[in-house]
Order: structure tokens, then C-alpha cells, then sequence
């Protein structure tokens, strides 16, 4: 259910943006044609290096491989394709930009659907990274096309790359945030995969390439808006949507602090604690963002960097959740639908209970305490008792944590607390 409206959202606020399915340019530059399609033979192969029956021969099977990424990938670009997309209810028998995207990561298997004979295992795990390969090599291609619901669609195959946990891919991921003249509707899929990858492998192998792609997700929640000073609310909206994405990654992450060159190259509870209490975020969070942001700070692992404060963080969290309670209150008919609202609440939750058992700080313990009596009314889809909201918010008036800022020594870390009504 969770997954399912979480889609549904997504799609909505990118149709009504104009981001998913933007116009069809009358010569879309094609990549791959009926010729490039997989034989019966070379199929049947591809299926078995995919379920690890094979093992991969780069002399026997490399080119099946390109050749059936640029397949699977390239038809993107396909006019028909996209023109179909755009009908309000296609036939079944019509091919769509959702079919090929699917057909594609029909063969980019998750750990949890990986063969458990351990051989067989080893084999799909070196044909992931071999198709991995291949498909950023094609996606690259798709993303230098002018036709933007081409580019679009290839980077929701790129996403994908982030749920098989091949953390190499993740270099891709982060050339598309980086790239200046890339759409935003593109980046936001980058930032999925990105997403995925953490939410799959926890920590990077690669430590260099984990503080590269937290570096890029940091400076793009962090960035200016890029809409005019006269934009609809729906740009704003969008924009702040795109940025959610990214406020998810560093939630994702779990990491206080991340170094480069053995120096702190950037701290994502510290971006997260400001996008928690509206501290110079420009547009402001809206509840659905700072849900992210406490959910994120409360999955940190402070174990990580000792200079990382989570009481001062707890303090900020406590003050949100009484926010939270009064909001649901406040909405029981605007901005979500009940089952929104019980939804996150569930996941903050689970996330209080996950910073209470990560800390074993009394000072969160008692924060977390207080928090879930808020929640557990809500999560059965009742409003937060006023008793619980005054509780929490008389408490922490009378009781500030140890640490007066989130990191030692840093004093930008000291977020002021958000405005109360």
C-alpha cells in the first residue's frame, strides 16, 4: 500500500508539472532499430547469464550484452513509443515508455531475487555489473538527445541500477545531478537510484565515491530555486518536490559527516536538521519534506562521527513531531488524505524507535517517548491527543539537551528552532 501511493503521488505532481510526458518533437532522434532486436538464440542466452544457469565469457558474451542494452534502452527514442504513452488509455497490445522501461529491468534483479546457490549467485552478480555497464553506456547516449521524454525514460532505467545495490553504478548517478543543463525531471530519477542504492547496500565499498555522491546530493538540496520570481505555485511545488528526493538520499545515507582527501567535506544531518526546522531553506519545507528530514536524522548513526551531537537533534525533532500532531489536526480535509497522514506516521515511528535503540542517549529516549504517544493515535488514523502535543512542547521548553549545537566546534551547526503558532 505504502509503495503504491508513493507512485501514485510521484506521477501525479510530475504530470501536472509537465515533467513525465512533455511534448513529442516531430524528429526524435532514433538510437536503435528492429536490426538491434536479440535472436531467439542470443535471448535465450541473455535469460541464462541473467538467472547465473551461464557463467559470463566476455569473448561469448559481451556483445550480447551491449547489444541487448542498446535494445532494451534505445527504444526510448522511439516516436511511436512515446506517442502511444501520451494516449489517456492505450490498447494492452501497444508498446509504451512504462513497457520498455519495465522490459529493461526485467533483467536488473534486487539481492533479495538473486539466485541462493552461491555459484549461481556470483555469476548474476557479475552479469549485473556487465548490464549495468552496458545500459549507463546506452542511457549516456539517451541522455544527450534533445527529446526530453526520451531522456526522462532512460533515466528511469538508470534509477533502477540503484535497487541491484552494484555500487559503481552510483558514478553515473551523480554526472546527471551534476549536470547543469540536465532537466530536473531527469535528476529527480537520478536522485531515486541514488536512494535505492543506500536504502540496498547501506555503506559504500567505495568510500571515495560515497562522499562524491553525497557531496552531489548536498549541493543540490542545497542549491537556489531555479524557477522565476514570479512562478506558479505548481513550480514551487515541483521544485520542492525535486528537492525532497534529495533530502531522501541523505536520509537514506544514514551518514552524520562525510570526509574527502582525509578532510569533513560535508555534513548531511546538518542540511537535514535545517530542512527539519526551515533554517534558511529557501523555499520553506512543507511537512512532507521535514517528515524525511526527522526520519533521516533519526536513522544517523553517530557512532560515525564523534563530534556529532543526536541530543541537539532530538531537540529539533520533538519540536517537529508536536508541529506534526498540530498539522494532521489542522488537515483533515486540505493538503492529505488520512491514509497519507497514517502512513507517516508509521514510518516515524519505526524511525523514533530506530534513534532511540541507535543512541541509547536518555535525553532522546525521553524525547522519543513522548514522540510516540503523538503518533500512536495517529497511525490508526485518529488526531494527536492535545494532551501529548502540550506535553511535548512544555517539556522540552523546560528541558534543552547537554549539546547546544549538532556537531562540536561547528558553529553553524547551532539551528535555530522553527517559529511555534
Amino acid at each position: 500500500m505504502l509503495n503504491l501511493f508513493i507512485w501514485r503521488y510521484r506521477i501525479n505532481v510530475l504530470a501536472v508539472l509537465g515533467l513525465l510526458f512533455l511534448v513529442v518533437p516531430a524528429v526524435p532522434q532514433r538510437l536503435v532499430t528492429e536490426s538491434d532486436k536479440l535472436t531467439n538464440e542470443e535471448r535465450e542466452i541473455f535469460r541464462s547469464l541473467r538467472d547465473g544457469r551461464t557463467q559470463y565469457a566476455p569473448e561469448l558474451h559481451k556483445k550480447i550484452i551491449e547489444r541487448a542494452a542498446r535494445w532494451y534502452v534505445g527504444r526510448v527514442t522511439w516516436k511511436e513509443i512515446q506517442e502511444n504513452s501520451l494516449k489517456g488509455n492505450p490498447s494492452p497490445l501497444v508498446l509504451t515508455l512504462s513497457d520498455i522501461v519495465r522490459e529493461a529491468q526485467t533483467y536488473l534483479l534486487p539481492p533479495n531475487k538473486l539466485n541462493p546457490d552461491k555459484k549461481k549467485r556470483e555469476s548474476q552478480l557479475v552479469f549485473l555489473r556487465e548490464y549495468g555497464n552496458a545500459c549507463i553506456a546506452e542511457i549516456e547516449k539517451v541522455l544527450q538527445n534533445p527529446n526530453a521524454i526520451a531522456r526522462i525514460n532512460a533515466a528511469r532505467i538508470l534509477a533502477w541500477l540503484g535497487t541491484t545495490g552494484q555500487e559503481e553504478h552510483a558514478a553515473a548517478m551523480v554526472k546527471v545531478i551534476e549536470d547543469p543543463g540536465q532537466h530536473d525531471a531527469v535528476k529527480l530519477w537520478a536522485l531515486i537510484g541514488l536512494k535505492d542504492m543506500f536504502t540496498t547496500i547501506g555503506r559504500f565499498k567505495n568510500k571515495e565515491l560515497e562522499a562524491k555522491c553525497l557531496q552531489a546530493v548536498v549541493r543540490f538540496v542545497e542549491r537556489k530555486p531555479n524557477y522565476p520570481p514570479n512562478a506558479s505555485k505548481e513550480e514551487i511545488d515541483g521544485f520542492r518536490y525535486v528537492r525532497r528526493e534529495g533530502t531522501r538520499v541523505l536520509a537514506a545515507a544514514a551518514v552524520p559527516s562525510f570526509t574527502l582527501d582525509d578532510k569533513i567535506a560535508g555534513r548531511p544531518a546538518l542540511v537535514l536538521l535545517r530542512i527539519l526546522s526551515n533554517d534558511g531553506i529557501d523555499p520553506p519545507a512543507l511537512i512532507r519534506e521535514r517528515t524525511e528530514a526527522a526520519i533521516g536524522l533519526c536513522r544517523m548513526d553517530p557512532k560515525l562521527d564523534p563530534a556529532y551531537h543526536p541530543d541537539f537533534a532530538a531537540l529539533h525533532i520533538g519540536y517537529f513531531l508536536a508541529d506534526f500532531g498540530i498539522a494532521h489536526g489542522n488537515d483533515q480535509k486540505a493538503e492529505f488524505k488520512s491514509e497519507a497522514w497514517r502512513v507517516l506516521a508509521i514510518r516515524l515511528h519505526a524511525a523514533l524507535e530506530e534513534f532511540k535503540t541507535n543512541t541509547k542517549d536518555p535525553y532522546v529516549a525521553q524525547v522519543v517517548d513522548k514522540g510516540l504517544l503523538i503518533l500512536t493515535d495517529m497511525e490508526t488514523g485518529k488526531p494527536a491527543q492535545d494532551v501529548h502535543l502540550r506535553d511535548m512542547r512544555a517539556w522540552l521548553g523546560m528541558n534543552q539537551p547537554p549539546h547546544k549545537q549538532l556537531f562540536e566546534g561547528v558553529a553553524e551547526s547551532a539551528v535555530k528552532l522553527p517559529s511555534f503558532k
